[in-house]
């Protein structure tokens, strides 16, 4: 039960109310600027919290009051509980998109159409139409193959193979001269069958590895541990 003062609920429900009309009505609260300062009201009706509570219900766990219309006022038609995540694709700053009579946030249209909300922004950065932002796949990269000693197998495959990373592979790849070896084994690997290539030493991981006796995980973890060791030798 929520506890009483002077006979009004001090609820969680009672706390936004208060604090709602607080941000539209007081300039020495943070945040006026961007409430009471732009024109933004609580409506007539919402001035008594009996009123607002019979209109809203309390306040869901994990939600807060939220107007539909940023620029419009406190009213039981532009209100709602909404989570944190809805009430930052609802802000002044929020980039809005219109197609085909639907109106969402940037970030809501890269979740629905799978493309990254970062392509999408740079979309809009060049002031392309929201038809063109929006209808434009997004870009798709071919895997690159590499043969080894007969096998041929994606550098995705590979880099589970030898736990050597992607994005390692990836980077060499970008060398033209670099043959596919080079691009799976690294630089060293100026002859890469010399290369042992053996399990990972750590307990029950049967990663295959090349060279070092640690899949890429595991080595990190060896590492991290040394560093701290040195550490405390350094403290001691």
């Amino acid at each position: 039960m929520p506890k009483k003062c002077n006979g009004v609920s001090s609820s969680r429900t009672y706390a936004i109310w208060h604090d709602m009309r607080r941000r539209c009505s007081n300039p020495r609260r943070k945040g006026y600027e961007n409430y009471g300062g732009r024109g933004i009201k609580v409506c007539e009706r919402w001035q008594v919290f009996a009123h607002f509570l019979a209109d809203m219900g309390d306040a869901p766990v994990g939600k807060s009051i939220e107007r539909r219309d940023v620029n419009g006022d406190y009213t039981p038609s532009n209100c709602c509980w909404a989570s944190k995540s809805e009430q930052n694709d609802n802000t002044t700053r929020t980039v809005k998109l219109t197609l085909r009579g639907r109106t969402q946030s940037l970030k809501a249209w890269a979740r629905e159409l799978g493309i990254a909300h970062s392509a999408l922004r740079a979309r809009y950065d060049k002031g392309w139409s929201a038809e063109k932002i929006l209808d434009t796949p997004r870009r798709t990269f071919p895997d690159r193959f590499a043969t080894i000693d007969g096998v041929t197998q994606s550098l995705r495959n590979w880099s589970k193979t030898t736990g050597i990373q992607y994005k390692s592979m990836l980077y060499r790849a970008r060398d033209p001269r670099a043959s596919d070896a080079k691009i799976v084994y690294g630089s060293a690997a100026v002859d890469w069958r010399r290369r042992i290539v053996k399990n990972c030493s750590a307990n029950a991981c049967d990663q295959i590895v090349v060279a070092k006796g640690f899949c890429s995980r595991h080595y990190q973890q060896q590492k991290s541990t040394q560093q701290n060791h040195q550490a405390a030798e350094r403290v001691l």
